[in-house]
């Protein structure tokens, strides 16, 4: 189960109503946390299923 800021993001996805994919920097900026710490969190969700991402 994804932590607190971790669902933040989820949370921030899935409330989105733009039709463009959010940059990492517009996603940190959204949740309060570093660029560094949101691109390692998105990885950790890709990874465990809850997202997926092109990287183009």
């Amino acid at each position: 189960m994804p932590d607190n800021k971790m669902k933040a993001i989820l949370e921030y996805l899935s409330n989105r109503t733009e039709q463009y994919t959010p940059t990492v920097c517009e996603i940190a900026s959204a949740i309060g946390v570093s660029v560094e710490s949101t691109h390692h969190m998105l990885t950790v969700l890709r990874d465990r299923g809850y997202i997926t991402w092109d990287p183009r």
